[in-house]
């Protein structure tokens, strides 16, 4: 995991920050004051910094200008993270993004993932079935997405939340919590009602189940189709209608068959 350096001088802000990112590609180096982010800049080059103009008994405008005149931290991505109103400065003086405080988990999480490393792409496949889980992988052309698995809904759900993954594909009869109870969950929850989701399932819908899942998923897959070599097209052809060719690539670059 890559170090994120968090100039902050609030204790509870502080807390809230390392909850949000608990369980994220990134770690956290903490400091309270300006002397003590050049002291850990010394030691460590972070791939990103979030920093607060307000600390105690001091302004952070001259690090933040500093940060963006020295050759060797120029290219570090800053943060700002703060209650003082003033982002046309925050800009001037090269901060790469202004946060106002208070700062949303998802908020933070999305600033990090602009200005850090790419990752690669996330995709949860919520499956109780292995075959299937190991199916849907094959329709994804691209080399870098990472695939995460949950045997059941509850488990993921506590994937989605720590993970957050830019796709869900979620079956719908699963034991412990169905796919029609983790999809409400993931509706009803403010840092995970965003993520596109697919439903994949064998059973037929009844016109109810179909009005239900209506504006809830990007569409329905069929497991009877999944060992077809055409899977590939139909999963980029719902994506396409959200604006997410990008997961997965050229269908037409291999097969999608069971090998």
């Amino acid at each position: 995991r890559e170090t994120v350096l968090l100039v902050e001088d609030h204790y509870e802000t502080r807390l809230i920050y390392e909850k949000y990112l608990r369980s994220s590609p990134w770690n956290i180096a903490s400091a309270r004051s300006v002397r003590e982010a050049e002291s850990i800049l010394r030691r460590i080059t972070p791939v990103a910094i979030v920093l607060d103009i307000a600390l105690d008994g001091e302004d952070a405008w001259d690090l933040l200008a500093r940060l963006k005149s020295d050759p060797g931290t120029s290219r570090i991505p800053v943060i700002v993270a703060t209650s003082v109103d003033d982002e046309s400065k925050a800009a001037a003086l090269g901060a790469d993004a202004y946060l106002p405080k208070p700062v949303s988990g998802q908020t933070l999480r999305e600033a990090l993932r602009n200005f850090t490393p790419a990752r690669g792409r996330i995709v949860l496949l919520v499956d109780d079935e292995e075959i299937s889980r190991y199916l849907l992988k094959q329709a994804f052309t691209r080399d870098d997405v990472r695939f995460l698995e949950a045997a059941n809904g509850v488990l993921g759900l506590q994937l989605a939340r720590s993970e957050r993954p830019d796709l869900v594909v979620m079956d719908l009869a699963m034991p412990e919590m169905t796919g029609f109870a983790a999809i409400d969950e993931m509706r009803a929850d403010p840092e995970l009602k965003n993520i596109p989701i697919i439903v994949a399932t064998s059973a037929v819908l009844s016109k109810d189940e179909n009005q239900k899942l209506s504006g809830q998923v990007l569409g329905i897959l069929t497991k009877s189709k999944l060992a077809r070599t055409d899977v590939a097209a139909s999963l980029a052809a719902l994506l396409a209608s959200a604006g997410l060719s990008d997961l997965v690539g050229s269908p037409a670059a291999h097969s999608t068959g069971a090998s």
